[in-house]
């Protein structure tokens, strides 16, 4: 099944930029050093420990209308327990499992120590592949944005980078990468590093775990277009001004989701006589006094 295609209408190709993780969004926010900011060494550098799943958007459906408290749907469902959910549920296991490993691993070594350093390097090099990929992808990124802002957009792909860096599904990195402590405490809204490491535990374990259930959401407020900057519309940064009449959960032309899903349709008031969902249709026994209007 899929949307159908009309005229003036979105394609395929439009939807799919949005029908899964967009670019970044795998790594934005979900990036923290084993280690809690305590703990850390100043050259212990962030991985992604929870890699976002492709079923965790279907997981968190399920568990939406399945549940005693169901607000999303219009009515709880029997939701029935497949192979895909048990295979999900082992992969989150063994992503803990290794999670696990990682941050014991990580406490082997004296990172400032040169010969343990070393040793560690000879190992356990995936390790550190890991985070040479982060950095270089964060680096990329913010050259990418850079030459963005220098030159404006030149295609389509640098509008898509403008809009997801606005609407934050895209996290530029806040600090300089050089430095992981300064990158880590600016990346997790501290001013100094000395307040990171004294008041960031809670703030560490919320970027540490944030992949680990990553469905994806109906964007807020928050995450909408700016308007320009009134006095340089060149510039890709925006205003920090709201594009008014755009939908986000809350909107006044925000319908939810779901709403009306497993409830009786909207059309459905327009007749007399009574209408059930569960298969009878028209004409049941609750109400066969007055023929359906016609709907205009």
């Amino acid at each position: 099944m899929s949307l159908q295609q009309v005229p003036g209408g979105p394609t395929q190709a439009d939807i799919a930029q949005f029908s899964s993780h967009p670019e970044g969004n795998g790594v934005s926010g979900k990036y923290a050093t084993v280690n809690e900011p305590k703990q850390a060494k100043p050259n212990e550098y962030p991985v992604v420990p929870f890699a976002p799943d492709s079923y965790d958007t279907i997981a968190s459906i399920k568990q939406n209308i399945g549940a005693d408290a169901n607000k999303d749907f219009g009515q709880k469902w029997m939701v029935p327990f497949t192979d895909a959910d048990a295979a999900y549920l082992l992969r989150q296991q063994e992503q803990l499992k290794n999670a696990n490993y990682d941050r014991w691993l990580w406490q082997r070594y004296d990172l400032t120590d040169p010969a343990q350093s070393w040793m560690f390097q000879q190992i356990a090099p995936e390790q550190y592949e890991k985070r040479k990929a982060l950095i270089m992808y964060e680096q990329n990124l913010a050259t990418r944005y850079a030459m963005l802002r220098l030159y404006g957009p030149k295609n389509q792909e640098d509008l898509m980078l403008q809009f997801l860096v606005e609407t934050k599904q895209i996290e530029l990195p806040a600090g300089p990468v050089w430095d992981p402590e300064r990158w880590m405490a600016n990346q997790s809204g501290f001013a100094t590093v000395a307040a990171y490491k004294e008041g960031g535990s809670t703030t560490w374990r919320k970027r540490y775990t944030a992949g680990l259930f990553s469905p994806l959401k109906p964007p807020n407020e928050n995450q909408t277009g700016q308007m320009p900057q009134k006095d340089n519309r060149a510039d890709a940064w925006g205003s920090n001004s709201k594009l008014p009449g755009q939908t986000y959960a809350g909107s006044k032309e925000w319908n939810e989701p779901y709403k009306y899903y497993g409830k009786d349709p909207e059309w459905a008031n327009q007749y007399n006589e009574k209408y059930t969902a569960g298969g009878f249709g028209f004409g049941n026994s609750a109400a066969k006094a007055t023929k359906p209007q016609k709907y205009p």
